[in-house]
């Protein structure tokens, strides 16, 4: 199990994947989403596809800069979509989920502005309206730490009902004691087939073992 960031060659980012939105209105979005208190960062899309690219490609080089074949990818809790934006860069088949409320509604615009497919999940009802072994790479970053710490085991096994291949997830910032249990569950989860190949800080990175 590796426990440094891969050393992986990154290239300079594309314009493309830092230019203005595709046929998205970002000062109607402000004024439409900004009355309902919620925060418009993910649509700074500079931003967060510079800070995803590096983090894709660092933490998954065989699906973008060393891949060699066309990959189906899922972002489980993807916001705005900046991971799969750069995932779908280097030629993968990407679909995207979320929870989208009157408070983050703003998620299912940006993603349709950049033609990713998608549908509304809320992580904490099991089991997910999600074919089995229907993607490579499960991708999940963040919306967890909303769930019961009592359902993070069950969770990652759906995990493993969708993925065939790969499961990575990133944690968000929480408080040390909870950070602390999070991190534990996840260091100590185990699956028939499936090996942690990766684990430091807030990055937990799983492939499945034939």
């Amino acid at each position: 199990m590796m426990d440094k960031i891969p050393n992986t060659y990154i290239p300079e980012i594309p314009k493309s994947l830092i230019c203005n939105w595709n046929a998205l209105d970002i000062d109607e979005m402000k004024a439409k989403y900004t009355k309902k208190n919620t925060g418009l960062k993910f649509l700074d899309r500079k931003i967060f596809n510079t800070f995803n690219w590096k983090w894709c490609l660092q933490y998954l080089p065989e699906y973008t800069i060393y891949n060699n074949k066309i990959y189906n990818v899922i972002d489980i809790s993807a916001a705005c979509g900046s991971s799969l934006e750069v995932i779908k860069h280097f030629n993968n088949n990407v679909f995207a989920t979320d929870n989208y409320t009157s408070y983050n509604g703003y998620y299912k615009e940006a993603l349709s502005s950049q033609n990713i497919p998608q549908q509304k999940l809320n992580i904490k009802k099991l089991p997910y309206d999600i074919t089995s072994k229907s993607y490579d790479l499960l991708i999940h970053a963040g919306a967890i730490h909303f769930c019961n710490f009592s359902i993070w085991d069950k969770i990652i096994d759906e995990f493993t009902r969708i993925s065939k291949k790969t499961i990575i997830i990133s944690l968000n910032t929480m408080p040390d004691d909870k950070m602390c249990i999070g991190k534990n569950i996840l260091s100590n989860w185990k699956s028939i087939g499936w090996d942690l190949v990766y684990n430091n800080y807030n990055v937990y990175k799983w492939e499945y073992k034939n």
